[in-house]
């Protein structure tokens, strides 16, 4: 049996036996902790949803541990400043989370500008003291500053699909347009066979668009996926490297990376990029130009089931086609057509927590955390309802009792991205959500 098969069925199993028991644990739960007093947390995180506290998703956490959130929006370009700004200040926010700079953390750690851990959490919140040793660097990190001031979020927790992880971020791209051009549908393309095919489709617009037409719809921060794929030491990460000879050096100067920018320069001269890539969004609202406005032929994201999901499902409200025929995923290999990267931590950054926060306050809200670790609430987190949103077979087999490719975060708005990444990151259930139809949890595995 498979790691993945595995996985689900042990869970699906632990969630019985949960289901079985609830009104037992719902009895010692009560005898045990006292939720009589309502706590609003103040939550600052990079989103433009403030609406976390309305529907039935949000109202059975809040219910459960009698308290909502204030959420305070941050954005990709401010959140550094704010939180610095924040921290530095003695205004922190409840809990915040960040993206994580060791040297700034450490600083503020030094200056108890942070709330440490209470004196044995491991053993009062056993889920959450896993989902630190699952992160691989959590007890190496409290080491070196002295003590648990911060809570990684890992990225892999029981479902790790490799021993060595690394980036999966690709082209997401409309299949009908790339085989109406002539050309193959596959797993894997070079820069150049990507190019080749963005010239074809702005040449040949398959799709009818017109001028709008944007055959590579990808912002700044991602187009180094493509343009540089040769290029392993491109990457912040791993820009100071020691070659054969053992000697430092500096990886931007690489002769792969002028190689790389001189494509880039090119793709846009020939009209293959947008011709403003440089104000686009990241994430959600540049994927709306494929999958929404059907003016994009590509786009780069994560290679995750979650997100070939999210777009299919755009794709066949707003453009009425069916999405198994009209979006594939591939991932960029170098020029010899092999893939390259650096490998990654299991680290997806973490939360701080204000210095100020009460004592009952902060500890209602580890009971929280711990408990979305479990594998019951990471079924609620990526599923849904049993019964409401899923049901299990005669068989034993889960299915989705949502719209074909809808997803949990669509359907209770209050999910993203508060939930999603509570903790546990949505990366280590993609592989096995059994509510996701199977031909994107093939293109991830692909990976």
């Amino acid at each position: 049996m498979n790691n993945a098969k595995r996985f689900l069925t042990l869970a699906i199993a632990v969630l019985m036996m949960v289901s079985a028991t609830a009104g037992v644990g719902a009895i010692a739960e009560s005898q045990e902790k006292d939720y009589s007093t309502h706590y609003v947390i103040e939550y600052a995180i990079d989103t433009t949803n403030l609406d976390v506290n309305s529907d039935d998703f949000a109202k059975y956490w809040n219910e459960k541990f009698n308290m909502e959130y204030e959420i305070i929006p941050l954005t990709a370009e401010n959140s550094a400043e704010m939180i610095r700004i924040w921290v530095s200040a003695g205004d922190m926010p409840d809990v915040v989370r960040y993206p994580f700079v060791y040297s700034e953390y450490a600083d503020w750690v030094e200056q108890e500008l942070l709330k440490e851990l209470p004196e044995g959490w491991q053993d009062k919140w056993p889920n959450i003291a896993q989902s630190q040793v699952d992160t691989g660097i959590a007890e190496q990190l409290a080491e070196r500053v002295g003590g648990y001031y911060a809570l990684g979020r890992p990225i892999y927790s029981t479902n790790k699909p490799v021993p060595t992880l690394f980036s999966h971020m690709g082209m997401w791209m409309r299949a009908d347009w790339i085989q109406a051009v002539g050309e193959e549908v596959k797993d894997y393309y070079t820069i150049d066979e990507i190019l080749e095919i963005a010239r074809k489709i702005k040449a040949q617009d398959p799709g009818n668009v017109g001028e709008a037409l944007v055959p590579i719809d990808v912002p700044t921060g991602n187009l180094p996926v493509l343009f540089m794929a040769n290029a392993l030491h491109a990457w912040s990460v791993s820009q100071f490297y020691q070659d054969e000879n053992g000697v430092f050096q500096w990886g931007m100067g690489d002769p792969e990376v002028l190689d790389g920018l001189k494509r880039w320069r090119a793709a846009y001269d020939e009209g293959l990029l947008h011709p403003e890539f440089y104000t686009l969004p990241v994430g959600r609202a540049n994927e709306a130009d494929l999958n929404t406005a059907g003016i994009a032929a590509m786009n780069i994201a994560a290679g995750m089931a979650t997100v070939g999901s999210r777009q299919a499902n755009f794709i066949r409200q707003n453009l009425g086609l069916e999405p198994h025929e009209a979006l594939t995923y591939a991932f960029v290999n170098a020029d010899d057509g092999i893939y390259r990267a650096v490998e990654a931590s299991n680290w997806g950054g973490c939360d701080l927590y204000s210095p100020t926060i009460d004592d009952d306050k902060f500890e209602r809200f580890l009971d929280m955390l711990d408990y979305s670790c479990t594998d019951e609430a990471q079924f609620i987190i990526r599923m849904g309802f049993e019964g409401v949103d899923w049901e299990t077979t005669a068989d034993g087999e889960i299915v989705s009792l949502l719209p074909e490719d809808m997803q949990v975060t669509q359907k209770y708005f209050s999910v993203q991205p508060l939930y999603t990444g509570m903790l546990i990151m949505p990366d280590n259930f993609q592989l096995v959500n059994p509510t996701l139809p199977q031909i994107w949890r093939d293109k991830a595995k692909n990976q």
